[in-house]
């Protein structure tokens, strides 16, 4: 039995990012291998978010040391500490059969191979909608957890040779269930969708699916400003840097031509 392989771009464009809310996604990971990124998750006045971990220049995991310092016993259940976690990212094609609402165009998928009768999103019926896959280029980022069943997964299903069947030759499903504790993940293969998958849309960069802050960003998030005023204030600093570089030339160009002048005035 022949398993499909799949045919992809490599050409980058602007992220978009599946969320794995509560449902079954099927997917086809397009991606041969993620993206390991260790991450801290920041809650702060400025918001929350999952902030690049900058290793020995990390000020929140200067933080987390002086936390430990202090509360040698506690300092899980301090507040500021925030442990690093790895998140994997790359690149899938959403094959979820799925409805999209008539009013809102959100995209319901099954819980438990069911659908709700109504909207999750505003409340419209959609009941009577057919459902369709998906069929969208996403970048996912998952725990480290899930990355690893995924990874079983990958030595489960053997060739004719006796070697692991690529991922990217079959479906697999996550299921997400909310737990007690928050959401948990299942990952189930699908070895016979195995058909093969033609992806016409560019991929997108694995390496920016986590938000990446220098040293005194994090400082001034931690301190209350959003994620948001950051990166404003961030391309407004690139737009007069390249303003000023572009002076420059200009500067360097005016004097080439009144060095020109002058060499020509005295025959040099």
């Amino acid at each position: 039995m022949s398993f499909a392989e799949v045919r992809v771009p490599t050409v980058f464009k602007k992220s978009q990012y599946l969320r794995l809310d509560v449902g079954e996604h099927t997917l086809r990971i397009l991606d041969e291998n993620a993206t390991a990124t260790d991450t801290h998750y920041v809650i702060s006045r400025g918001g929350r978010a999952t902030i690049k971990c900058l290793g020995e220049d990390c000020p929140i995991c200067a933080i987390n040391n002086q936390l430990k310092l202090e509360h040698p016993s506690t300092f899980r259940n301090a507040q500021g500490y925030s442990p690093i976690s790895r998140r994997h990212s790359f690149n899938v094609l959403d094959r979820t059969e799925a409805k999209i609402c008539p009013k809102c165009q959100s995209v319901t998928k099954p819980r438990g191979g069911k659908f709700p009768s109504t909207c999750p999103e505003c409340g419209s019926f959609i009941s009577d909608v057919e459902t369709a896959p998906v069929n969208k280029v996403f970048l996912v980022t998952i725990s480290d957890a899930v990355a690893k069943d995924i990874n079983r997964i990958s030595k489960l299903y053997l060739d004719k040779d006796r070697e692991p069947i690529p991922l990217t030759s079959y479906d697999v499903t996550i299921s997400v269930e909310q737990g007690t504790k928050g959401r948990e993940m299942t990952v189930i293969a699908q070895p016979q969708r195995n058909d093969e998958v033609t992806v016409e849309e560019e991929l997108f960069d694995p390496t920016t699916a986590i938000t990446a802050l220098s040293k005194e960003e994090i400082v001034e998030f931690m301190r209350g400003i959003s994620i948001r005023d950051i990166y404003m204030a961030r391309n407004k600093k690139d737009d007069v840097g390249a303003t000023s570089k572009k002076e420059e030339n200009k500067v360097a160009e005016v004097s080439k031509e009144a060095e020109d002048m002058i060499n020509k005035l005295f025959g040099e």
